[in-house]
């Protein structure tokens, strides 16, 4: 009996302490102290809903910061490459997801596009102008493009929080609101270094927006091919059904003559 109170009691324990760490795990991500980890390079929240969205879809998921980041990092790249020289086939089929994903001859495609998502979750902004840099679907050029990457881009460094913070809306806000204390007319101008974080701020809600058109392009190119596949299995059916009812037609035209043989035989 005592055994047992002493194993049910550990159990409890260490219900208690696992309780404690997610608890503890959740409060940091929730009060922005590792929420800075869920962000690519180039990357910031919206507002303070997306925020916690993205960190409750996090919870759930499983995954490390890292791996997080490279599955975004994924989805951004099969934009920006899509058109680019890396692209091993027609460019409206590496546009495609379905065709990068399934078919055997984009697999080397698919590869360096996984590269390009762990080099861009390590911590380095790669924008669609970066691919203009590739020339040729090769593994040398793609080194050197790797290469490049790493020698003129700088890193965002995982391993502690950011200066600045990570809500650009609530920023712009307060930038407002600061403008409307200095008076009608905005007498007195905003700091230079102010200036440029809205226009940085700017210029990527200006890139998010162009990626999400590029997105919907996407989408509809898909139903696009949905459809024309279907065009193709209708017809092949179509043809088929063709097929059979003048094979059917044959058949009785010959039973006809056979009969109209017999006839004249018999006369």
């Amino acid at each position: 009996m005592e055994l047992e109170n002493k194993v049910k009691y550990l159990k409890q324990s260490v219900l208690i302490l696992l309780f404690s760490f997610f608890t503890f795990f959740n409060s940091k991500l929730i009060f922005g102290q590792e929420n800075y980890k869920l962000l690519i390079p180039g990357e910031e929240f919206k507002n303070q809903n997306q925020m916690n969205n993205e960190i409750r879809n996090f919870s759930k998921s499983g995954i490390s910061y890292f791996e997080w980041r490279k599955r975004k990092c994924y989805r951004q790249a099969f934009v920006n490459f899509q058109r680019s020289k890396l692209c091993t086939h027609d460019p409206h089929m590496c546009a495609q997801d379905f065709a990068v994903e399934e078919m055997s001859f984009f697999q080397q495609y698919k590869k360096w596009l996984l590269e390009i998502s762990k080099l861009c979750a390590d911590g380095y902004l790669i924008t669609e102008s970066d691919s203009e840099f590739i020339k040729k679907p090769l593994q040398s050029e793609f080194d050197r493009f790797v290469e490049f990457i790493k020698s003129n881009k700088e890193k965002t460094d995982y391993s502690k929080p950011p200066l600045e913070e990570t809500l650009p809306k609530k920023k712009i806000k307060e930038t407002k609101n600061a403008q409307k204390n200095q008076g009608a007319h905005g007498a007195i101008s905003l700091p230079e270094n102010n200036l440029s974080e809205l226009k940085k701020e700017k210029e990527i809600e200006q890139e998010q927006l162009r990626l999400n058109k590029k997105m919907k392009i996407i989408e509809f190119e898909k139903k696009i091919l949905t459809y024309n596949k279907k065009i193709r299995a209708l017809r092949i059916e179509f043809d088929e059904m063709i097929l059979d009812i003048e094979k059917k037609v044959l058949d009785t035209e010959k039973k006809i003559n056979l009969l109209l043989e017999e006839l004249n035989e018999k006369n």
